[in-house]
């Protein structure tokens, strides 16, 4: 999925979700602002990140008012991502769900969560040159990044507060 030959950037649900929940979350602010900005690469969410995106509001947010402010912020990003041609939503099909890579990124590192192995998997399957979040203990795993580099040439960036 190499869009128009502009880099894919993956971009994780951590990235958004500081949004709602994180104070101060100026880099994901600005790191959005950027994403596919003058057509140098081009922002990829999965069908994955969307959900997790939504149910961690749905999950965490109890009041129905703070829960629909939050669905309506959620809703104003991903449509801007979108309509302004800075991102693009990965759809789940055979050549993404792969039980095999997931397995094989899981055991490349045990300390790598289902959720990252399977954002991973998407990132690999969309060709992402670049796999974009917040997580720190991810981005500090040398091992998986050396792995993520030599086999997939995609690399971890790390957006911090």
């Amino acid at each position: 999925m190499a869009v128009q030959d502009r880099p894919v950037y993956y971009i994780d649900t951590s990235v958004i979700l500081s949004l709602v929940f994180d104070d101060p979350r100026y880099e994901s602010q600005e790191y959005l602002n950027i994403v596919g900005y003058k057509a140098k690469n081009k922002g990829v969410l999965s069908q994955f990140t969307i959900g997790e995106l939504f149910s961690n509001v749905l999950l965490k947010l109890k009041e129905d008012i703070v829960r629909k402010n939050a669905y309506d912020l959620l809703d104003w990003i991903i449509r801007k991502l979108l309509d302004e041609d800075r991102a693009n939503i990965l759809k789940f099909d055979g050549a993404i769900v792969n039980s095999s890579l997931f397995e094989e990124i899981r055991t490349a590192d045990y300390a790598v969560t289902d959720d990252d192995a399977f954002h991973l998997m998407c990132a690999i399957a969309c060709k992402a040159a670049c796999f974009v979040t917040k997580d720190i203990a991810l981005c500090s795993n040398q091992r998986l990044k050396e792995y993520l580099m030599k086999k997939f040439n995609l690399k971890l960036r790390l957006i911090v507060s």
